[in-house]
């Protein structure tokens, strides 16, 4: 049983991991066709990294609505 899960768990990490090694690479290409400047890139790939760390952008549930 916790063999299967784990298997899910790191099949999961693999696939996320893959799907952005897959689109930073493509990414300045991209960036550079719609005129957008390295700094530009760099905010880009900086929010999409930090936005993966919970309770960072979004307020932990376990604590509750603020105010």
């Amino acid at each position: 049983m916790h063999r299967h899960l784990l298997i899910i768990l790191l099949l999961s990490v693999f696939i996320a991991l893959l799907g952005i090694g897959i689109i930073v690479p493509v990414m300045p290409v991209f960036a550079e066709s719609l005129g957008a400047g390295g700094l530009t890139l760099g905010t880009i790939i900086a929010v999409f990294s930090l936005q993966k760390r919970p309770g960072i952008f979004l307020w932990p549930p376990e604590i509750g609505l603020p105010g």
